[in-house]
């Protein structure tokens, strides 16, 4: 039956509609005549909706007027009217086919080189791994039968020995290079510069552990950002002794402290805190989840509906548009547009939360404003909820308070 329903398309076929009083004789007399028709379906009294081959057409004909019945043609399909519609429109089948070219020809070309670094680059940059990849060839608007994947990723990989790997892959029209770099050993030229530990922000001292340097703070002060917290610079502490010489030396020593590069855990309760609003009663749309997509192609002020409708089915609704243009190729560029139009259905919606609902969904607010600034190692000491608008009947803002533990300290190298 598919092959059939195949066969009939590549011919051509139409839908008719017939109209009598003896149905059932014009169905037999078809059949003995060897039409081919199909799909049948009654549409009320005396009427009925069949296919039938382009060929078949005619001599049903004579059948309809034997059996008194009247034919109407409801549409007509298969490659034969699909070839005359294209015929009357000559320009648009050009630029069709131009366009299927245009799309063949360029897709065979690179027109995007991405690179995708695995982890966070310490020791080279992007600029500097994208240069070579330029050098070795792989740039935009190179064809890609002459790119050479495993060659690139072996150079490049010599190239910049501090990447332990490299891999090239083709994605369409763009190549992706993927880089791991090496686990380098630490430059320990920091490590022994002279250095402090500062706060990095406002606090009060709960706990600090000098590993090298000297203290400056105790439990329980209060610092500013920037202050000096474990100094790398020790001055020599005099000693006591009665004999004068070593007395003497001790003071020459202290015009002569000794510079290290301070190292310690300083831990400190620090504040934050944001805002959060809410509505007691929210009104407004969101879509539904129906959705239905168009695609045309825009060729210069001509805007051609491939697929989809023409207008949006909804009576609410918003239109996200993708447009796509063909690359340029050196100074010409195609004036053909691909746009992808999806519209979304939205609903008007009205939710009364009251005051506690709108009380708590601003706490919740302001609360994840402030975990997205807390670091991973901080652990909440205290929260604290205060309401900013008392007595407003439309919206409620509350201010939330977290009282945190952390690490304040960063290093802040000397100056020479």
């Amino acid at each position: 039956m598919l092959i059939r329903k195949l066969w009939a398309y590549f011919w051509g076929y139409v839908v008719i509609l017939v109209e009598g009083r003896w149905l059932e004789r014009f169905l037999n007399l078809a059949l003995t005549r060897n039409i081919l028709f199909w799909d049948v379906a009654y549409k009320g009294k005396n009427r009925l909706l069949m296919k039938v081959t382009v060929n078949g057409f005619i001599p049903l004909r004579h059948v309809a007027r034997k059996t008194g019945s009247r034919m109407r043609i409801q549409s007509k399909h298969g490659l034969p009217f699909l070839w005359m519609k294209v015929k009357k429109r000559k320009m648009l089948a050009a630029g069709l086919i131009f366009f299927v070219v245009a799309i063949y020809f360029f897709s065979s070309f690179v027109w995007f080189v991405e690179l995708v670094p695995k982890e966070e680059l310490k020791y080279l940059t992007e600029e500097r791994i994208m240069e070579e990849i330029c050098a070795l060839g792989l740039r935009p608007g190179v064809p890609r039968w002459n790119v050479d994947l495993r060659t690139m990723e072996k150079e490049l990989a010599v190239r910049l020995p501090e990447l332990s790997w490299v891999g090239i892959t083709l994605q369409g029209t763009k190549a992706q290079v993927e880089v791991v770099e090496k686990t380098l050993p630490p430059d320990d030229k920091d490590e022994k510069t002279p250095a402090h530990v500062v706060a990095a922000k406002d606090g009060i001292i709960d706990e600090i552990l000098v590993i090298a340097g000297e203290g400056r703070v105790e439990e329980g002060d209060a610092v500013t950002a920037g202050q000096v917290l474990i100094s790398g610079i020790i001055y020599p502490r005099q000693a006591e002794d009665t004999d004068q010489d070593r007395q003497q030396e001790q003071e020459t020593r202290l015009q002569q402290p000794r510079y290290v590069h301070a190292e310690g855990v300083v831990k400190a309760r620090v504040w934050y805190q944001a805002v959060g609003e809410a509505d007691i009663v929210e009104r407004g749309r969101r879509r539904t989840g129906a959705r239905v997509h168009r695609i045309s192609i825009k060729l210069g002020n001509k805007e051609i509906i491939i697929r989809g409708p023409k207008n949006s089915p909804y009576e609410y609704y918003e239109v996200v548009r993708q447009v796509k243009n063909l690359p340029q190729w050196r100074n010409f560029r195609l004036p053909v547009e691909v746009i992808t139009s999806t519209y979304h259905e939205v609903e008007k919606y009205r939710v009364n939360r009251g005051v506690k609902g709108a009380e708590q969904l601003a706490v919740r607010r302001a609360s994840e404003k402030i975990k997205k600034q807390l670091p991973a190692e901080a652990k909440v000491l205290s929260k604290r909820v205060e309401r900013l608008d008392e007595g407003s009947k439309r919206t409620v803002k509350m201010r939330v308070i977290y009282e945190i533990q952390e690490d304040i300290g960063k290093t802040m190298l000397l100056q020479e």
